[in-house]
């Protein structure tokens, strides 16, 4: 595929021509047909690829180096609440570098672009709610099919603390862990501390994090209790207090709850021989 075939097809032509019906392209001309290849590269269909391609935005938003490139599409895409455009982005993103350079590339600075338009503005909520949202089915799109491993290997459960519904940052380490095949179990946002003591006691799980946004009455309680009863707990987010946070960041996060640790897995009794006695 030619640039000129481009611009035949898909009206990918330069802002400028001389006299002499000579092409002039400016930066904003090359940004876009970089941005086209990129989006053709991850699977995009070239007339999809040339629509998310348009600069929608201000022409100085939009980087020359792919990873701006694309997050400049992201946004825009975001912004416009086009569903499908976001799927083929975040598809395409995900089969390329996988979950944590996704996050940590496209993903979490998108996010973070959308806080600081919010504190300014107040005016995008709806918008990363849909980003959100959609970033949780690509990464169940992109997991269809995987298994993790069977070797014996105890679950790693995540949890949110009671009353958190920031269920995005664990989702996103759930997909980290399922990617390398980690057995993972995830509950839901409305699980209690019961719930979550009774699933820690069902699963034996090598080691529990318990994830909070914001600092919540009793999560501090649930802790102590899922130690208490033998249970290796791993802190996550900024609700718990910097001394007690234990998991800072996707890659260290990943790195300490997959390490060969003898400190880190179930600790039973000898005798126990049901879930119940880890209650003992």
């Amino acid at each position: 595929m030619t640039i000129r075939s481009w611009e035949r097809r898909y009206q990918m032509e330069p802002a400028h021509r001389s006299r002499g019906l000579h092409r002039r392209y400016t930066q904003t001309d090359i940004a876009r047909l970089r941005r086209m290849q990129l989006l053709i590269q991850q699977g995009a269909p070239p007339g999809d690829a040339a629509r998310l391609s348009a600069a929608d935005g201000p022409p100085e938003a939009i980087d020359e180096t792919s990873g701006s490139i694309e997050l400049a599409a992201l946004l825009r895409e975001a912004d416009a609440l086009r569903i499908t455009a976001l799927d083929l982005l975040l598809d395409g993103s995900l089969m390329r570098l996988g979950v944590s350079r996704t996050w940590t590339e496209l993903v979490a600075p998108a996010l973070r672009t959308l806080e600081d338009r919010f504190e300014r503005l107040q005016d995008c909520t709806d918008v990363e709610l849909v980003l959100a949202r959609s970033f949780e089915d690509a990464l169940g799109r992109y997991l269809s099919g995987r298994r993790p491993r069977h070797d014996g290997q105890h679950p790693i459960l995540l949890v949110s603390c009671p009353q958190d519904r920031h269920t995005l940052p664990l989702a996103v380490l759930r997909a980290v862990l399922l990617e390398q095949s980690h057995p993972v179990l995830t509950l839901g946002p409305d699980a209690g501390a019961p719930a979550i003591v009774a699933a820690a006691s069902r699963t034996s799980p090598r080691v529990v994090v318990l994830w909070s946004m914001r600092r919540q009455a009793g999560q501090a309680a649930l802790r102590s209790q899922l130690t208490g009863q033998g249970f290796t707990v791993e802190a996550a987010g900024p609700g718990w207090p910097r001394a007690a946070r234990t998991l800072i960041g996707l890659e260290q996060a990943a790195e300490r709850l997959t390490r060969s640790d003898p400190e880190i897995g179930p600790k039973l009794c000898n005798d126990a021989s049901t879930p119940e006695s880890v209650l003992q």
